[in-house]
């Protein structure tokens, strides 16, 4: 009697013998961010503790940082976060995706904690106030543009990343995390040293900004409805907000609500106020700093210098010359011929121009 073999925790035919490690008793998926494998509900309950406890200090970090404009420590709490950011793809299984949405929102809720506990600093209580934060628009490199509605998202060139900008050497797997608040966007750049530089930024009402950037490591809060464009790579840029078409149409409407819809002539027509332009300041003759200027007198006709004769200035191409017009010349009709010198070696080019 032939003893069938186990077989190996992938699914695999191999025999348990030879891979002793992957048998299949006793196998159990590893915890999320755990110690490899787990044996008791005790061990799971003590990760879990664990877990919360450094998304708490990482919250802590980012709102320090947002509140005191000071820069992250890339060996704290937020290099812990780099790693359970990347640790697992939600397209893996429905508990991966579970897991993946759990985190996001626990760290959201962290932050904005972290942040209510910090009342005495204007960005912090400014990042909490408001009314719930709508869906994030980003887009990669001005073209590829995607709504974010699951709230925390990270962006850089690693798989697992939710906005993946591959193709450019120059962006970090991680290069930020986006968390979405009631007072604004908060852009958390620790671990790219400050190279997510922002190249501008538009409002709706306010024209461009001048050039900033994310610092040394640290937090941005940007405020909602406002486009705003990083710099990521040397041939990368993120932008989060509206469309630029978009924004421009409502700053339009904004400025000149009466003319929205109408036709081009109805908009010329009304390009001006009623009133009219505002009139001149007038200029008070009896102003002793005015001089009188004297009329200018023109000399008489008879003093005038003679008018030159017209010149000739139309010209004709034919027979490969140029012949001059005759019109408004009062002089003899002589035809003047004009050869262009050709540097061809060619025969067909040394042939005398026939006269007329």
């Amino acid at each position: 009697r032939v003893r069938r073999p186990l077989c190996c925790s992938d699914g695999g035919a191999r025999p348990w013998f030879r891979f002793p490690h992957r048998v299949l008793m006793s196998y159990r998926p590893p915890i999320f961010l755990g110690c490899g494998f787990s044996d008791s509900d005790s061990d799971m309950e003590e990760v879990k503790v664990d877990q919360a406890a450094r998304l708490q200090a990482a919250a802590e970090e980012v709102a320090r940082s947002l509140a005191l404009d000071i820069s992250l420590d890339l060996d704290g709490p937020v290099s812990w976060l780099r790693d359970a950011l990347l640790a697992e793809s939600p397209d893996a299984s429905d508990a991966a995706a579970l897991r993946c949405m759990q985190l996001r929102t626990d760290l959201a809720l962290a932050i904005r904690e972290a942040l209510c506990r910090r009342p005495q600093s204007a960005a912090a209580k400014g990042a909490v106030d408001g009314p719930p934060a709508p869906a994030i628009r980003a887009e990669v490199r001005g073209t590829a543009g995607r709504v974010i509605v699951r709230g925390v998202f990270s962006v850089g060139s690693h798989p697992l990343c939710d906005v993946q900008a591959s193709g450019d050497g120059s962006v970090l797997p991680l290069q930020c995390v986006v968390v979405p608040l009631r007072g604004g966007l908060l852009v958390i750049d620790a671990w790219s040293s400050g190279d997510s530089r922002m190249a501008w930024w538009r409002a709706a009402c306010p024209p461009l900004q001048p050039q900033t950037g994310c610092g040394q490591r640290r937090a941005t809060l940007l405020p909602h409805g406002v486009r705003a464009v990083f710099r990521i790579g040397e041939h990368t840029t993120i932008a989060f907000g509206p469309r630029a078409a978009a924004q421009s149409s409502a700053a339009e409407k904004e400025a000149l609500p009466w003319v929205v819809g109408k036709t081009a002539a109805f908009r010329l027509a009304h390009a001006f106020p009623p009133s009219g332009p505002p009139p001149l300041p007038l200029v008070s003759k009896e102003r002793p700093d005015l001089k009188a200027v004297p009329p200018s007198v023109s000399p008489p006709e008879d003093e005038l210098p003679p008018m030159p004769k017209k010149q000739l200035s139309e010209v004709s191409t034919a027979c490969g010359g140029f012949f001059p017009s005759s019109r408004g010349s009062s002089g003899s009709r002589e035809m003047l011929l004009f050869r262009s010198q050709s540097r061809s070696r060619s025969p067909s080019c040394r042939h005398p121009i026939p006269s007329h």
